[in-house]
C-alpha cells in the first residue's frame, strides 16, 4: 500500500505537471490576481475553518496515464455508512473526472469500480479542511489523482476542468499528449474541456501568452484559437527542442462559456525525432 501526504508526497504527480499549484515557477502564472471562488474553501468563508465540517465534501480528480480524466468511475466506501451526510454513496466521477465524498476526519477506504469491475482502493487521510491526505492500492501504474479541495456541499459544484490534451495526427487519428513520446511536433493542438468553453476575441493579442506556457519556450508560441464544441484548438507552434522533456501549462485565464475559472492544469511530452525521452 502507497501514502501520499498532503506535506509533498501527496500523489499529485511530481509536483509541477500534476498540480501546479504546488510550483513556484509557474505558480503566478497558472494563479493570476484574479481568482474565481470556484466553490472553494473562500467561498465558503473558512478564513478560520468556522463552517461546519458536516456541510463540506472533498473534490478531486483521477486521470490515467495519458493524462486523460476518467468519468463513470463509480466510488463506494468500505467501512462507513456516512449517515446524515450531504451526499450518499454510490459516488460517480463525473465528466472531468472530479469526485464528490462526504468531509469525515480520520482515514476511510473506498473500493473503486471502473465499468462495474474493482479498478484500484482510493484512500483518504483527513485532519482538517485543509489537510487533507490521499493513498492508493492496486492502482495502475502512472494513475493521477490531483486538485484535492474541500468544497460546499450545499451549492452547486463550480469548476471547469481540462479533460485531455491531444493532437491531430495526419489530420485525423488522435493522440494524447501528456506523458507521451511524440515523433512530431503537436500540431494542431486540441484542448477538450468538462463543459464549452468561451471563445476567445482574435484581436485579444495577451490571451494566449497568458492562458498557454510552453516549457521550454518555443520560436513561435500557438495562435489561432477557435472553439468547437468543449474544445479548443490551437495551431501554428514551431520549434520545439528535440529529445527534450516540456511542459505546456494551462492557467485560469482560459474561462468556460458561463464564466468559470479553469483549474490550473500542466501535461508534458517529448519531441523525440531521434531519442525517446524517458519519463519518472
Amino acid at each position: 500500500m502507497r501514502f501520499k501526504m498532503s506535506t509533498g508526497l501527496l500523489f499529485l504527480l511530481f509536483s509541477f505537471f500534476q498540480n501546479c499549484y504546488f510550483n513556484p515557477v509557474v505558480n503566478g502564472i497558472l494563479n493570476p490576481v484574479e481568482k474565481e471562488e470556484n466553490g472553494s474553501l473562500a467561498a465558503l468563508g473558512l478564513v478560520g475553518i468556522a463552517a461546519e465540517t458536516s456541510d463540506l465534501l472533498i473534490t478531486g480528480q483521477i486521470r490515467d496515464q495519458n493524462g486523460v480524466a476518467i468519468s463513470g468511475l463509480v466510488l463506494l466506501p468500505s467501512l462507513p455508512s456516512f449517515q446524515g451526510k450531504l451526499a450518499m454513496p454510490p459516488y460517480t466521477t463525473d465528466s472531468g473526472g472530479r469526485f464528490y465524498l462526504p468531509f469525515q476526519t480520520g482515514s476511510t477506504s473506498y473500493q473503486v469500480l471502473q465499468n462495474g469491475n474493482p479498478f484500484f482502493t482510493l484512500i483518504l487521510m483527513v485532519t482538517s479542511p485543509t489537510d487533507i491526505g490521499i493513498g492508493t492500492n492496486g492502482a495502475p501504474l502512472g494513475l493521477e489523482i490531483s486538485n484535492l479541495n474541500a468544497v460546499s456541499g450545499t451549492e452547486p459544484p463550480n469548476f471547469f476542468d481540462l479533460v485531455r490534451v491531444f493532437y491531430l495526427e495526419g489530420g485525423v487519428t488522435e493522440v494524447n499528449i501528456h506523458n507521451a513520446n511524440l515523433g512530431k511536433s503537436p500540431n494542431p493542438l486540441v484542448l477538450e474541456f468538462s463543459e464549452p468553453p468561451a471563445s476567445v476575441d482574435s484581436e485579444d493579442v495577451s490571451w494566449m501568452p497568458n492562458s498557454v506556457l510552453i516549457i521550454p519556450a518555443t520560436s513561435v508560441g500557438y495562435l489561432n484559437p477557435s472553439v468547437s464544441g468543449n474544445q479548443l484548438i490551437f495551431s501554428g507552434a514551431e520549434g520545439f527542442t528535440p529529445n527534450t522533456q516540456h511542459f505546456i501549462a494551462f492557467t485560469s485565464n482560459i474561462k468556460s462559456a458561463t464564466g468559470k475559472l479553469l483549474s490550473p492544469r500542466a501535461v508534458r511530452f517529448c519531441y523525440t525525432p531521434s531519442v525517446n525521452c524517458v519519463f519518472y
